[in-house]
């Protein structure tokens, strides 16, 4: 969301002293030495008093609230770093409790939690800053920063009511998994609501029975990246680039190569079997050398796979091949397969990845490449792969996990990266125009070939 939120200043106060709120959350990791952004995720505030509750810049869940100085809290000692999937989050206010510890609550993936590096217990009756009259802010800090920088979903506050996480989600039987349950509450009190964040066209919409009407500040970015189907995002786990604070923004999916070596990412999610296709926009380059590249990586048989070298481009690792901006596709420290497109500022790269039949096809702006160096790429040609890079043409090796990846280093200027998993956006603009998947998933700029997948959690328990 960046720096846009969601707000309303209800007209009367609800129940101060008991209610529930529970959000759906895939949050970015910052910049500089994988630090973090603060990400907010509610504030009730009237500019001076306040509830507050977000991811503090050190990376801790911090639930505040002050009247006239603090009295209420719980930090947690735990940080929250992952930022390849969603967290789920209930904060339940129940200040009528007798048992002091009860009155203030948080639940994350369905388990409360219970060790904090701060701890400030309500005071019996305590009325709360959120649901009163004040502004509510959703991804955002009394309409100013810390903002909320990443997807947001299935955000639900429960007027009146202090509730178990279950209400809201469930322990998968086969797996164990936390998961998503997406209906409304049936009974959201007064100033309840439910936003589901899933209609593109009206994020802000309440889809409770009260039907509040909310305003959006900014743009938000609509995604197809939903607790229910988590989608391959940019893997800032990986300490192979180095941060800044421009490298990370909206939903997570702009990289900054701004090194003087080259470095790679790569997506946080693999695939052993199937097909995909994701989408690679480079939108700034320094346009000396070929200083940019997107490729395939195979993190089963690569034995640094996610460690800090100084050069590491993809196709400089025995087990990885790239498709790089002078044109060409170089594998296993260099060697190259010639013949292809250059491409520069602005230019879509694409891949098609046939891990069946064991094929790499690389696109630029709706063109498939001669991955071979003699044909015209054909996609869809299946064991015969027309145009295609074979997989064992090189010692990027069969049989292991695949990711899909980009790099580059600093020229003149240092290259930005936008890249589209499937969400329907680069950067912070959704696309126009966009097209599924053959399995109905995921938002392109171009058609995916026939039978190449979206790599989201839907599409690997089914082909990956």
């Amino acid at each position: 969301m960046a720096s846009s939120y969601i707000s309303r200043t209800p007209g009367t106060a609800g129940n101060r002293k008991k209610w529930t709120f529970s959000g759906w959350y895939k949050f970015n990791m910052s910049a500089i030495a994988q630090a973090y952004w603060a990400n907010m995720f509610l504030c009730g505030s009237n500019g001076t008093n306040y509830m507050e509750a977000g991811i503090n810049n050190a990376g801790f869940m911090d639930w505040v609230q002050s009247t006239g100085g603090l009295n209420a809290r719980r930090t947690t000692n735990r940080k929250f770093r992952d930022s390849t999937g969603f967290y789920h989050f209930v904060f339940v206010w129940d200040s009528d409790n007798s048992t002091a510890a009860d009155r203030m609550i948080l639940y994350v993936n369905g388990v409360r939690e219970t060790s904090f590096s701060a701890t400030t217990d309500p005071s019996s009756s305590l009325d709360s800053n959120w649901n009163f009259t004040y502004g509510q802010f959703l991804g955002s800090s009394n309409g100013g920063g810390p903002f909320f920088n990443g997807v947001m979903s299935h955000v639900q506050f429960v007027d009146g009511l202090a509730l178990a996480p279950t209400e809201f989600g469930e322990f998968d039987a086969t797996d164990g998994m936390w998961k998503i349950k997406t209906g409304s509450y049936g009974t959201p009190g007064a100033q309840g609501f439910h936003l589901e964040m899933e209609d593109s066209t009206n994020l802000d919409l309440d889809s409770s029975t009260n039907a509040h009407t909310f305003a959006t500040t900014g743009t938000l970015i609509s995604t197809k990246d939903t607790p229910s189907n988590n989608l391959a995002t940019n893997n800032y786990l990986m300490p192979t680039i180095d941060f800044t604070n421009d490298s990370i923004a909206s939903i997570g999916n702009r990289t900054l190569m701004q090194t003087s070596n080259y470095k790679s990412m790569y997506s946080t999610l693999g695939v052993s079997a199937g097909k995909w296709y994701a989408e690679f926009k480079l939108t700034t380059d320094s346009g000396t050398g070929s200083t940019s590249f997107v490729g395939v990586l195979n993190g089963d048989k690569y034995p640094f796979f996610g460690q800090d070298l100084t050069d590491r481009a993809i196709a400089n690792n025995a087990n990885g091949v790239a498709y790089v901006r002078n044109g060409g596709i170089d594998y296993n420290s260099g060697t190259a397969v010639s013949g292809q497109s250059t491409y520069t500022s602005g230019d879509i790269l694409q891949i098609a990845l046939d891990v069946d039949n064991g094929f790499i096809y690389f696109g630029k702006n709706n063109t498939w490449q001669q991955g071979d160096g003699s044909n015209t790429g054909v996609p869809t040609s299946g064991a015969s792969g027309t145009g295609g890079y074979a997989i064992t043409n090189s010692t990027i090796g069969t049989g292991g996990t695949y990711f899909m990846g980009f790099g580059g280093k600093s020229g003149n200027s240092a290259p930005y990266w936008d890249i589209n998993w499937g969400n329907g956006a680069f950067h912070n603009a959704n696309i126009g125009t966009v097209y599924a998947d053959s399995a109905g998933n995921g938002a392109f700029n171009y058609a995916p070939p026939t039978n190449f997948l979206t790599i989201c959690t839907k599409n690997i328990s089914t082909n990956g």
